[in-house]
């Protein structure tokens, strides 16, 4: 195939203060083995020199646009990046996240067959250097409309095994037709802050004619400490947080309104995991306090003792809000204790449970893959006969009544700030 009838590729990175892992970044685009693209990034109003850093790689390499705007969040910079794309496909890549040298051309079968969403693989890589590999667990292969809608819409989390993603819903992890992009990314709202991107590619599936699922062209997403996502947010920053986490549920709940009418039912089930997998993961206060006498999502006593397994987004949350309502927490565990006590948490290695009192050990940690992992673990490590005290956490907990008190008390917390 010569260069002419190639796709072209357009990769949009939005970057905001990502000095520190632009070089990974770029390195794992401009060293690919399919070489038909250009690169647009934008620079959100960086405070440290990441223009700088992406004007020099500009002047060096003429595929490479580098977009300045002032600071208004991931959604607006990568609006503005497609905005500017001429490729066929984009692809979206977060600045401090990388994608395989093969990835491209691992993804042409599928280019070559003109689908709207080509969902790829997706390596999720520790600071610890510990990787998980997320995939897409649809069959590979070709998806028509009929077939998005019967096969995709409402199979998108696994209902028994929470949260586990049977098609990953984040814009990065695949490649996306520029034409369905710009069409309809301005039905998403880009104020939404964490799980703009599922906002997004539940948008697209709701729109697109067809779609490929390819176990291949692996997307790397590094969980960098001291992300929004993995921190305690306090004060103006917890407030545009929730008033994102408003806007999200608020779009999944209108999408579920789109839903043909006989997948609603089953796909609009689809659309509250997903608003669970978003918000609660990030703000587990919002949820504590209609769990009565349970520890939500788990439900177990409110009284029992408990070890709290996972320091990650999910486990910062609950200790945090936990320890302050008087659930009596005997450990805080994780394996990745040196790094956390190294930060000033009081967290132990998981040997350390031979040695406590406790009626159960809540698993907090939000992907089933990884809490299904740490199970196995725990059991490895501490014997059989803890299998029956450990908890994971339970779907029939997450009911459409309790996620409308979550978004009438969201509601009202954003009106009082305003």
């Amino acid at each position: 195939m010569g260069k002419d009838t190639q796709p072209l590729i357009s990769f949009v990175i939005p970057a905001y203060n990502a000095a520190p892992y632009l070089e990974r970044c770029l390195h794992s685009v401009l060293g690919q083995t399919y070489q038909h693209f250009e690169v647009i990034c934008v620079d959100d109003g960086s405070t440290d020199n990441t223009g700088q850093i992406l004007d020099a790689y500009a002047q060096r390499d003429a595929r490479i646009i580098v977009v300045h705007q002032q600071n208004r969040g991931a959604a607006y910079a990568r609006n503005a990046g497609a905005e500017q794309a001429n490729g066929e496909y984009i692809s979206f890549i977060d600045a401090d996240d990388a994608i395989a040298l093969t990835r491209c051309e691992e993804l042409l079968p599928a280019m070559d067959r003109g689908a709207e969403i080509i969902m790829a693989d997706v390596v999720q890589v520790y600071g610890d250097g510990h990787q998980q590999h997320l995939k897409n667990y649809l069959a590979e292969g070709f998806y028509t409309r009929a077939d998005i809608e019967q096969r995709v819409l409402p199979h998108m989390m696994d209902e028994q095994h929470v949260f586990w993603q049977l098609v990953r819903n984040t814009v990065c992890e695949g490649l996306l037709k520029r034409e369905l992009v710009q069409k309809y990314q301005n039905q998403v709202n880009p104020d939404i802050g964490i799980g703009d991107g599922c906002a997004a590619i539940v948008t697209y599936l709701l729109a697109a004619q067809s779609m490929y699922v390819a176990y291949a062209g692996v997307y790397y997403y590094f969980k960098n400490n001291g992300s929004m996502c993995h921190t305690i947010n306090i004060g103006q920053a917890l407030l545009r947080q929730r008033r994102s986490s408003l806007l999200l549920l608020q779009h999944l709940q209108h999408c579920a309104q789109q839903l043909p009418t006989a997948i609603r039912a089953t796909a609009g089930r689809q659309m509250t995991l997903l608003a669970y997998d978003n918000l609660l993961l990030h703000d587990y206060a919002l949820f504590g306090d209609v769990s009565g006498d349970k520890i939500f999502p788990y439900g177990i006593p409110r009284e029992a003792r408990i070890v709290l397994y996972g320091a990650g987004s999910l486990g910062m949350q609950m200790q945090h809000y936990l320890a302050q309502n008087g659930v009596h927490i005997v450990l805080w565990c994780d394996r990745s204790y040196r790094k956390h006590q190294g930060a000033g948490l009081p967290v132990s290695p998981p040997a350390a449970i031979r040695d406590a009192a406790y009626d159960f050990i809540v698993l907090a940690i939000g992907q089933y893959e990884l809490a299904a992992g740490a199970r196995e673990e725990l059991i490895a490590i501490l014997g059989a006969s803890v299998a029956s005290k450990i908890r994971l956490i339970d779907p029939a907990e997450l009911t459409d009544a309790r996620l409308e008190h979550v978004a009438r008390k969201l509601q009202v917390l954003v009106d009082s700030a305003m």
